[in-house]
């Protein structure tokens, strides 16, 4: 590749003595340019050992794509990489006049081949220590062995030479770490994917395969790809190009501060978003260099962003940009109204060049001389959007100021004195359409037509529409009953009810429901309740064995008198309060010591259990209170895991409807009353009201002597 070569004005007047820089030749200095300016240090070998195999092949008279190179990759089996091209081959003196010196190279006058900088011969010491050359030339075999002395410093060692039939050719290799074996097959297959030629790859571990890129639209010079990354070739080397180097904004802020001497301007203003170049590049999109037409880094790891670099890619992105815009309008070209050809723009947009959208709003196309915009002005006309809305058939309108045509639009002409919006309506459920336009004056038609250009079939007549269907005889009119939905809970109220037509001879559940939600005289807590909290009586009607229908109606408060007359439509709430008392006698009389777990509280209560499992001295008479007292804990604590929960469940239930559950409970309640029995046990044994006080720890001495105590009294008998 050829380098650009600045001349610099010198002005030598007055200069009394001139010495020239050199570089020191130190292991320090080597490493420099063969280890330190590579950051992928498994990257470098094989992207420069790649570009100088293929640039041999070129120079001995073959085309890029006909390259023959060998490589091999690294494996158990055969640990080594290695890269073997067929082209002019290196002699002894080139070797050493080209190969052992960094920045030599004979390759610097053309731009048919990639390499210029005199350094990827020397990239396999960013990864080892050392690596084998041999050289084919002429039909001698050459192998030196690269490696460094004590000092750091390179040496190109020969090891020995001999006649061979091998055509000419160069071959490097070197010894790679397992564990980076199969980063070197995945490094090797997304650089060698910008290669023209067809590798002859063995080794690795399975298929070699090419990284491929998937594109949505190429042209000279530019591809859009399908992923969102910025990147330039250039010789076979993908270049990524750095956005923020485009950002015009920021470079005009930095020449006002250089005026304005406020260098805080440039660093606190300027968004790359500001640059036509930025949003263009952070689109995404690939730009295909010649060899030397933009300037690299000399690790050809990245770009130099020069005033020629720079310039290359600008004028890159106005081609592609001038190109799509073409491709655009020679598309166009093939519409006949302009409604079509803005129809057919919306659909590239959303479709085929949806990843092109940046550069139609930085340029827009044309159709017969007139920019093409995505959308229609129609705020000066009468226009209407009906539609349903999602999922429901509740009307809506809204006046609308822009249209974006579309396949699925329709226009409908008022032309009737009443019901334009009924076959509207209908129109739309029969049809599925979602955009459909009511044109309310119908003056407005023809210069509607002309303004959009829109085809004939586009627009029809209210007049030529159906008129919707009447309501059956034995139904209730749609915009007034509704039925629950159960499947799901919703963000909002109106989503619960869903229209239904019914039949009213058939009967069902229902409950009257204004403003969307419930209204109640049977119970306060759905006088003017949310949906969701029938579904949840509902529920808890279930918990407790408890049958409820499938259906819920919802009934407009003008249509609730027909319903709250009929024998064969039942109030929801009427029939749960009923449910639950009948509920309540079958079933309350199993609830009661259910209802009396509460008092296992009881401070005494601990002090009891203690006294009947930590002694070793027992209580004698089994029939006396101090065993009664026991014995109904522990049948408390039964009840407390078997029932409880359906209990709390049969309570929420009353709460609904105010009913007084205790009373119900009253009527089954124990005779045996754990408060009343502990109390009565306290005047009989004061010695436990005494222990419940005290601090006993772990001994038990007091426990033992309390049962003693206890026993005695009750030998006495009631006297």
């Amino acid at each position: 590749m050829k380098l650009e070569a600045t001349q610099e004005k010198l002005h030598s007047y007055g200069i009394t003595d001139s010495i020239e820089y050199k570089i020191a030749q130190t292991g320090k200095v080597m490493q420099m340019f063969s280890d330190t300016l590579y950051s992928d240090k498994i990257a470098a070998p094989i992207r420069e050992l790649s570009t100088n195999a293929i640039d041999a092949c070129i120079m001995a008279g073959s085309t890029p794509e006909d390259a023959r190179i060998d490589i091999h990759l690294p494996n158990a089996k055969d640990p080594e990489f290695r890269i073997r091209d067929y082209g002019v081959g290196l002699s002894p003196e080139q070797l050493k006049a080209v190969y052992t010196v960094y920045g030599e190279s004979d390759k610097t006058n053309t731009n048919s081949v990639v390499g210029c900088m005199g350094l990827g011969s020397k990239s396999p010491f960013a990864y080892s220590s050392s690596f084998t050359t041999i050289t084919y030339f002429n039909g001698t075999k050459y192998v030196y062995v690269n490696s460094k002395n004590e000092y750091g410093i390179p040496h190109l060692n020969l090891f020995h030479s001999e006649p061979t039939d091998e055509p000419n050719g160069v071959q490097v290799s070197f010894a790679v770490k397992s564990e980076d074996f199969y980063k070197f097959q995945a490094k090797a297959e997304e650089i060698l994917s910008w290669f023209p030629c067809n590798f002859n790859v063995s080794g690795g571990f399975g298929n070699f395969t090419k990284t491929t890129q998937e594109y949505v639209l190429t042209g000279n010079g530019w591809k859009i790809p399908k992923t969102s990354s910025a990147y330039c070739t250039m010789g076979y080397i993908k270049y990524p190009i750095n956005i923020s180097q485009f950002d015009e904004q920021k470079e005009a802020d930095k020449k006002r501060a250089n005026v304005d001497n406020d260098w805080y301007k440039y660093y606190y203003t300027g968004k790359s978003e500001d640059s036509k170049y930025c949003r263009i590049l952070s689109n995404g999109i690939e730009l295909n260099f010649d060899i030397g037409e933009v300037d690299m880094d000399i690790s050809r790891e990245g770009l130099q962003y020069t005033k020629k670099t720079i310039q290359a890619i600008k004028a890159k992105l106005d081609q592609t940009n001038q190109e799509i815009t073409k491709n655009i309008e020679d598309q166009l070209a093939q519409c006949q109204t302009k409604w079509d050809a803005c129809q057919l723009f919306n659909d590239l947009r959303v479709g085929q060049l949806s990843r092109l959208n940046i550069f139609t709003s930085i340029q827009k196309p044309t159709f017969r001389g007139k920019e093409v915009d995505a959308c229609f002005n129609v705020q000066k006309y009468d226009l209407y959007r009906l539609y349903l809305r999602y999922g429901t058939t509740q009307k809506r309108e809204e006046n609308v100021q822009t249209i974006v045509p579309s396949g699925s639009i329709m226009f409908v002409v008022a032309d009737l004195p009443t019901g334009n919006y009924n076959r509207t309506y209908n129109y739309i459920k029969t049809s599925g359409l979602s955009d459909v336009y009511l044109i309310r004056d119908d003056t407005q038609v023809a210069l509607l037509k002309q303004d959009l250009d829109i085809p004939d079939n586009k627009i029809i007549k209210a007049s030529d529409l159906p008129a919707p269907p009447k309501a059956k005889r034995g139904t209730v009119k749609r915009e007034n009953v509704f039925v629950l939905d159960n499947s799901n809970r919703h963000w909002d109220t109106r989503s619960y009810w869903q229209k239904k037509d019914v039949d009213f001879d058939a009967g069902g559940y229902y409950v009257e429901i204004s403003n969307w939600r419930t209204a109640s005289t049977t119970s306060a807590s759905f006088a003017y309740s949310k949906p969701k909290d029938t579904l949840d009586l509902l529920e808890l009607l279930k918990k407790v064995g408890i049958n409820v229908p499938t259906e819920v109606y919802g009934v407009k408060t003008a249509s609730i008198k027909k319903f709250d007359k009929s024998s064969d439509w039942v109030n929801l709430y009427d029939w749960a309060k009923q449910q639950i008392l009948d509920y309540l006698d079958k079933n309350s009389s199993k609830f009661v010591v259910d209802d009396d777990v509460s008092q296992l509280s009881n401070e005494y209560v601990n002090t009891f259990v203690r006294l009947n499992n930590n002694c070793k001295t027992t209580v004698l008479d089994r029939q006396g209170d101090f065993a009664k007292i026991i014995g109904r804990i522990y049948e408390l604590k039964r009840a407390k895991t078997k029932n409880a929960s359906v209990l709390e469940n049969v309570k929420g239930l009353c709460g609904y409807f105010d009913i007084n559950v205790s009373k119900y409970l009253q009527k089954h309640k124990s005779q045996h009353d754990l408060n009343a029995m502990i109390g009565d046990a306290l005047q009989k044994y004061p010695i436990i009201e005494m222990l419940n006080v005290m601090y006993y720890g772990k001994d038990n001495k007091f426990f033992e002597y309390a049962v003693s105590i206890i026993n005695m009294v009750d030998s006495l008998g009631e006297n």
